[in-house]
């Protein structure tokens, strides 16, 4: 069906999801990062690895994509996935460039420097 004055956009954001997904994968194979998310003590590293249930708790909880974080009793550690900067890319105009950030969070108290 044509919609007469509509003009489909220059460029999208495609690249988003399959980027996200790569990082999200990435993650969920990296069981180092998955107990120091899910363990706050010292010893995290040396504690068992996660149950594949554990492992998915930690997408929505410990690992977001929303820079909001709920003060509770249970002080966690966190990632904050961001996409930012988004520009139209020189080399192919469907679609933009953009910088993935993350910011990682941990209480003072847990920081082992």
């Amino acid at each position: 069906m044509k919609i007469d004055g509509y003009k489909p956009p220059k460029s999208s954001f495609l690249s988003v999801e399959k980027d996200m997904e790569i990082i999200v994968d990435r993650i969920s194979k990296n069981k180092r990062i998955q107990r120091l998310l899910y363990y706050t003590t010292p010893d995290a590293l040396n504690k068992p690895s996660l149950t594949e249930e554990e492992a998915m708790g930690l997408f929505g909880k410990n690992i977001k994509i929303v820079p909001k974080l709920y003060v509770d009793k249970s002080v966690l550690n966190y990632i904050i996935i961001n996409f930012d900067n988004f520009v139209t890319s020189g080399e192919n105009p469907e679609f933009r460039d953009n910088i993935i950030e993350f910011d990682i969070i941990c209480h003072f108290d847990q920081w082992q420097l």
